[in-house]
């Protein structure tokens, strides 16, 4: 039998805007046909949304604007932070799409800072109901705290098992949800151990599944990554899709992310493979909705991470903004870019 995807969800607050109009985006190019719903958090966004996204089978709504949704946020920050609830809804979100829709075959959530690489294989799913990927690159305590796998794209069928999981995955997220490392539970995510041992659940670790940039810590194997035209393989396996953990984007600078993890094999194939087009298509969406006057919250990256230094010095003099760019790698260990010097190597290399 012949598994597709029927639809997609995913949800996220302003700041996320602009780099899930690019994840969005990116699952359509290989998913063109399929339909989604895109909840946000205030209309802008909202407005942002419809005119940037690249299909018109995707709804998007104001979660405010859904009083049953609204209410259920309301009831769970009484006992949990605002991003806490947030977190806790997400099993809700897809059963409230599996009774909103007509979905056949299969549904996909995934995180905003997911970006897509090819289609994604449903072979895993022939004789499973409930897919989600393996962590690849983190230390054994770091399962042990965190769980072993990451929540940042679910697959579900609709059907029994599928549902049954989808349930228990929201009762639990119900009774409990927080940013606390517990014994047998964190946040939504460790609750997928638990679950492992439903029937009908299925996990994929193979290097074809979504990575992250700890997948690729030096660990006794060696890593090779490739790209084709169209297309990127990590160990000869085509890549499907990427999870910027970390990735955060201002009118001043670009975070990778890489900061975050220990030390990467491959750094500068990595920043330039797999980054280097994300980021190119966060400017043009940048561009796009500055035209549209409609540009999402304008943060700055110190007041994300105070351990860089961002900020472009007030003086055009260039030996300030060698010194902050040298401050930036070292601090971050990563190909960190202010904005505008990362402009002028974009159209030196392809504005020719």
């Amino acid at each position: 039998m012949t598994q597709k995807i029927d639809f997609f969800v995913t949800y996220f607050t302003s700041e996320f805007t602009e780099i899930g109009i690019v994840s969005i985006n990116s699952f359509l190019r290989f998913h063109p046909d399929t339909p989604g719903k895109v909840y946000c958090f205030d209309s802008k966004s909202k407005d942002l949304l419809n005119e940037l996204i690249n299909s018109s089978k995707v709804a998007v709504e104001n979660i405010q604007d859904s009083n049953f949704i609204a209410s259920f946020l309301k009831d769970l920050e009484k006992d949990r932070s605002s991003l806490e609830a947030l977190i806790s809804i997400k099993p809700l979100l897809l059963l409230q799409c599996f009774a909103d829709y007509r979905i056949e075959d299969t549904l996909i959530y995934f995180d905003p800072d997911v970006m897509f690489y090819s289609r994604i294989s449903l072979h895993k799913m022939i004789n499973s109901s409930f897919l989600v990927y393996e962590q690849k690159g983190v230390s054994t305590e770091s399962k042990n705290n965190y769980g072993r796998f990451n929540a940042g794209i679910v697959l579900v069928k609709n059907c029994g098992q599928g549902k049954e999981i989808l349930n228990l995955w929201h009762k639990y997220c119900l009774q409990w949800c927080r940013l606390e490392v517990e014994k047998d539970r964190y946040a939504d995510q460790k609750y997928l151990d638990l679950l492992s041992l439903v029937p009908g659940f299925q996990s994929s670790c193979s290097w074809s599944s979504n990575l992250s940039a700890r997948a690729f810590i030096r660990k006794g194997e060696r890593i090779s990554i490739r790209n084709t035209k169209d297309s990127v393989y990590v160990n000869g396996e085509l890549l499907e899709s990427f999870h910027f953990h970390g990735l955060r984007f201002s009118n001043k600078a670009i975070l990778t992310g890489f900061n975050r993890f220990g030390k990467l094999q491959k750094r500068l194939r990595i920043f330039l493979v797999v980054y280097l087009p994300v980021i190119e298509s966060l400017f043009e969406t940048r561009k796009r909705s500055e035209v549209l006057n409609l540009n999402s919250r304008k943060e700055s990256l110190v007041s994300i991470d105070k351990t860089m230094i961002y900020e472009k010095t007030k003086t055009s003099f260039p030996f300030n903004n060698i010194v902050n760019f040298y401050r930036m790698l070292r601090l971050s260990r990563i190909p960190s870019l202010p904005v505008n010097l990362y402009v002028r190597i974009r159209k030196r290399l392809w504005n020719q």
